[in-house]
């Protein structure tokens, strides 16, 4: 065999490999002119398979195969084919009525070849029979219309969120929730969603691969709003997670009425609470006063005729000490009432607070004869005040009450009083036995009492009359310990213009 039937053979087995290549295509290859009536030059025979037409039909007559067009697909092939004499390449699809017929969608696309001088000379095309990927589309969009359709009518803010950050679906309701209008074509940024669903729950799915449930405060419609979100995978085909599914509805109402109840559970516990510390405090605190009293009668009316003046004298004080004791206790129970009704409150006439700090420390060291030494330290220019003077007096006299009587004998105690333009500063430091830490936290509340105080009697409303009245005045009040053991509490009060 000499080179050129060599050759000829080898062109031979070619075009028999690819005449088998293209039997078994599901694309029919073809060559068509460029120029009306675009005259089928050439079409491989798998187009039988496809269409049920034999490749002579195309060949031998040009407008065949736009016979078979759907009417109303035609316009738009025609327009595309007449494109030819300026494009490089084109695409389109369309339905074409098969030997079967029934009308089958078939993608078709075009290469336009030219010559040396960019005339058009040919165009190099195929086409496939896509109508069962048609259909599965058809259904699928179908579907797709189906749950969007419940999607759109959900009460519940439905979000589709890719591993990119990007938001593929959301629903109008989620729109809404976002300010986000209907006619906005843009979907909104993974940042926007970020307002109503916290970002590490999403985080959480993609890297789980595990639904998620969570609870968060969300701003719809200028409102607070509690959101419910459940937030679940979609997964690929690779089984990885493609998309995270989020579900939120509004619980705000269910988390207002469960903040209710544990309202109303505390509140039940702390009022049982406080009918446990006034129990203790009127076994504790009333019972001795009420038994010095009967006792000092019962033996007065015994021996009281034996006895001489001095002794009944003796008696008579204590009585009188005691009744004084039930008094105070009961005007602190009425002062607390006060102070927190605001009843009596009185801004009209200004008030010297120098002096009212000098009569105040006057009393405690009278009743506490001398045992401590009260120090007294001004700092500032204004001196006369428009405040409530009954109010402010609770507050120096519980403080200075307080702090002498849990200060050992012969400690000093200083109240400092700090003036400005348009507030004041009560300061009062000892150095008591202070406040333990896990009292602190109850430290202004009625009738408690700290498990250091031992012995020293009192009624656990001092510091609660000192709160109210600070409340009442519109100030604020702190404590802290001082270093070296001992306390103090600040008070600051605003000024009345």
């Amino acid at each position: 065999m000499n080179e050129n039937q060599q050759v000829e053979q080898e062109l031979r087995d070619t075009r028999h490999i690819l005449n088998r290549l293209l039997a078994v295509s599901p694309a029919v290859i073809y060559s068509t002119t460029p120029f009306h009536p675009y005259q089928v030059r050439y079409i491989s025979e798998n187009v039988a398979i496809v269409t049920g037409y034999s490749p002579d039909q195309f060949l031998e007559d040009a407008n065949f195969w736009k016979s078979k067009v759907h009417p109303d697909d035609r316009p738009m092939v025609v327009e595309q084919l007449n494109k030819m004499q300026l494009l490089e390449y084109l695409e389109m699809e369309y339905r074409f009525m098969c030997a079967d017929e029934q009308y089958h969608f078939l993608h078709e696309e075009i290469k336009i070849l030219r010559d040396a001088e960019g005339n058009p000379k040919e165009g190099i095309g195929y086409f496939i029979d896509i109508t069962r990927q048609r259909n599965y589309e058809e259904a699928i969009r179908q579907s797709e219309n189906l749950y969007r359709s419940l999607a759109e009518a959900s009460r519940d803010l439905i979000i589709l969120i890719s591993g990119e950050k990007t938001i593929e679906y959301i629903n109008s309701y989620a729109r809404q929730a976002l300010g986000w209008a209907e006619f906005q074509t843009k979907l909104p940024s993974y940042a926007h969603i970020l307002k109503l669903i916290p970002e590490s729950s999403i985080q959480q799915v993609f890297q789980t691969q595990q639904a998620v449930y969570t609870e968060n405060l969300a701003i719809i419609s200028k409102q607070k709003t509690w959101l419910g979100t459940w937030l679940v995978p979609i997964f690929s085909s690779q089984n990885e997670v493609e998309f995270v599914m989020a579900v939120a509805r509004d619980i705000t109402r269910q988390r207002e009425t469960e903040e209710e109840l544990q309202r109303a559970l505390k509140a039940e516990q702390e009022l049982n609470s406080l009918r446990y510390r006034f129990l203790t405090m009127t076994t504790h605190e009333f019972k001795t006063p009420i038994s010095t009293i009967l006792s000092s009668v019962e033996l007065l009316e015994t021996y009281g005729e034996r006895w001489s003046p001095e002794k009944r004298k003796d008696h008579i004080n204590r009585i009188k000490a005691a009744a004084q004791r039930l008094n105070h206790m009961l005007s602190d129970v009425l002062e607390v009432n006060r102070v927190e009704s605001n009843a009596g409150l009185e801004f009209s006439e200004k008030v010297d607070l120098i002096q009212l700090c000098h009569e105040v420390i006057s009393e405690i060291q009278q009743a506490d004869q001398n045992q401590h030494v009260i120090i007294f330290v001004h700092v500032g220019e204004v001196s006369r005040v428009r405040t409530d003077a009954r109010s402010l007096r609770n507050i120096l006299s519980n403080l200075l009450s307080n702090a002498v009587k849990y200060s050992y004998p012969g400690n000093e105690v200083m109240l400092e009083l700090i003036t400005h333009p348009d507030h004041f500063w009560v300061k009062v430091h000892d150095r008591g036995i202070g406040v333990a830490e896990k009292d602190r936290e109850n430290l202004f509340e009625p009738f408690y009492r700290g498990e250091n105080v031992n012995s020293i009697p009192g009624t656990g409303l001092g510091l609660t009359i000192v709160k109210r009245s600070v409340e009442a005045l519109g100030g604020e009040i702190q404590y802290e310990e001082k270093v070296g053991g001992g306390s103090i509490f600040s008070v600051r009060v605003p000024l009345k213009t």
